[in-house]
């Protein structure tokens, strides 16, 4: 299974993308500009994928979602949505959300009624930048420029 994120190059002292098609994490302790999310190939017999994350390279390795290929996922409330394409997973989903200016590390797996397959044999690293920032009890900006919205 070919696992990709999908990314391009940004700097890590600049807000965040909050974007599907941005850069590729380097592998570092800051956040960077880099996609929110990663898309793999398909493989024909899978009804699912499980989604693993390993933080900061070690320690054990914890599903954090999945994605049912019929129906998307399914959000906090337990409604389901449905995604296109299947095969593709955005960060801001996972179960425990990730630690912002950590490393994550991900794999997937497919999977169907007679079981899983392997993880996948690629990694992909990402390092979570603030969804928000707060200071003194109310939102504060977390970068330059930043836009707050406001109360």
């Amino acid at each position: 299974m070919m696992l990709a994120a999908l990314l391009l190059a940004g700097t890590c002292s600049a807000m965040p993308l909050f974007a599907m098609d941005g850069p590729a994490c380097a592998a570092s302790g800051t956040e960077c500009r880099c996609s929110e999310c990663m898309i793999w190939d398909p493989t024909p017999s899978a009804v699912w994928y499980d989604i693993v994350r390993q933080t900061a390279g070690t320690g054990p390795w914890v599903i954090v979602g999945s994605v049912n290929v019929e129906g998307g996922y399914t959000d906090d409330d337990g409604v389901a949505v449905v995604q296109n394409p299947q095969e593709l997973w955005c960060y801001a989903k996972d179960n425990p959300m990730p630690h912002e200016g950590v490393s994550h590390r991900y794999e997937v797996r497919a999977c169907n009624y007679a079981g899983c397959g392997p993880w996948s044999a690629q990694t992909i690293t990402y390092i979570a930048a603030p969804y928000a920032c707060y200071e003194g009890g109310h939102e504060a900006p977390c970068y330059a420029g930043d836009p707050v919205a406001a109360p």
